[in-house]
């Protein structure tokens, strides 16, 4: 059997500006049990709002999975008709990135050495008096390297992407609640846009 709290003690208690001791010593039975009922109330809402959390991260998580599949139709639709950017008028603009690959270098020290040790006279072109390195003339010479399979293990490269740049239009509220209450059903098949 749980031990019944004295309500009015605790509303009393509780009801004063500043934390004061109890007459007695007994009266802490009252305290210690509703300090019990408080915690386990946080317990639960701290296991509420965790589940809550993940229903939440649940939703984020399929609005991503849109936004990416969305996304992925405008840059296909945009390399289909061969426009790099398409832009709408008070709606926002699409661009297709085309990022160039490029070489990383994870060792410095090592990639000078391999220059040096392998080939010198490409170390000469790439390093200029001062110890800093051309990166142009590097640039050509770890394309040979990779195209003949003599690039060093501290260099890799990065593969060219294409990628997709949008930038919208402000919407206000307004406008993306007209949007969301435009979606119409059609025979079960449709039942509008969710967002």
């Amino acid at each position: 059997m749980n031990y019944v709290v004295n309500s009015k003690k605790i509303f009393d208690i509780l009801d004063s500006d500043k934390p004061e001791s109890l007459e007695s010593e007994f009266e802490l039975e009252d305290v210690l049990s509703y300090i019990k009922i408080l915690k386990d109330k946080t317990t639960f809402l701290s296991e509420l709002k965790k589940q809550r959390a993940k229903v939440i991260q649940n939703e984020i998580d399929k609005h991503d999975e849109k936004i990416k599949f969305l996304e992925d139709v405008v840059l296909l639709t945009l390399e289909s008709v061969n426009k790099k950017t398409l832009d709408f008028p008070g709606v926002g603009k699409a661009t297709k990135v085309e990022r160039k690959g490029k070489w990383i270098v994870k060792d410095d020290t090592l990639l000078l050495n391999y220059l040096k040790t392998n080939d010198l006279a490409a170390y000469n072109e790439v390093v200029s008096q001062k110890d800093i390195i051309s990166k142009k003339d590097l640039d050509k010479i770890l394309e040979i390297w990779e195209n003949t399979n003599q690039l060093p293990d501290c260099v890799e490269h990065e593969a060219s992407s294409t990628s997709l740049k949008i930038k919208f239009q402000d919407i206000t509220v307004e406008e993306a609640d007209e949007v969301e209450e435009s979606g119409e059903e059609d025979d079960g098949k449709f039942d509008g846009l969710e967002f």
